[in-house]
């Protein structure tokens, strides 16, 4: 069966299209039919402010993400992003419900939660891996996310067979 590419109507405001992989139809008023629902099940409930916030915020996500190891600069991230220190701070909370400092450390802890479990490494390590130069702020910082001690939630994870040693360098 042939894939079929769709183009839904652009965004009137920044012509933004969308392309959709449809099945094929049988006649014309199924196709208009088929048309409408994409369109409709695409922009419910997007206004184009809310898609323009996220096209803006995305990048700055994926760069948080690869740099969990570096101290957060949230003018730099205004700067990548184009946009005021102001504006910045109310699209990145229309966009993820959070501050960019309060999801930057939630994203360090998810990943201290797969290096406790996935490796060896010792809390201080852990710590050093993300950045954290003070491992018992390190410590603070993970409790107040997961209400438990990074120790305490590696015993609750329990062994894992596949443990490695992972240098901090690794990890980065």
């Amino acid at each position: 069966m042939n894939k079929i590419l769709r183009a839904i109507s652009p965004c009137p405001v920044c012509k933004f299209t969308f392309r959709l992989q449809a099945r094929p139809v049988s006649s014309e008023g199924e196709n208009c039919t088929v048309h409408e629902a994409l369109k409709e099940l695409e922009w419910r409930g997007k206004t184009h402010s809310e898609r323009m916030a996220a096209r803006t915020i995305e990048p700055i996500l994926v760069y948080m993400l690869n740099h969990l190891d570096e101290p957060l600069q949230v003018p730099e991230l205004s700067g990548i992003a184009r946009v005021s220190l102001s504006h910045f701070f109310t699209l990145f909370k229309r966009v993820t419900g959070e501050t960019p400092i309060s999801y930057f450390t939630r994203a360090r802890m998810r990943r201290a939660c797969t290096l406790l479990r996935k490796t060896s490494m010792s809390v201080k390590e852990v710590a050093a891996s993300l950045g954290y130069e003070d491992e018992f702020y390190f410590s603070r910082s993970f409790k107040s996310v997961h209400h438990l001690a990074p120790s305490y939630y590696r015993a609750q994870s329990g062994p894992q067979p596949s443990q490695t040693r992972v240098s901090a360098v690794a990890c980065a």
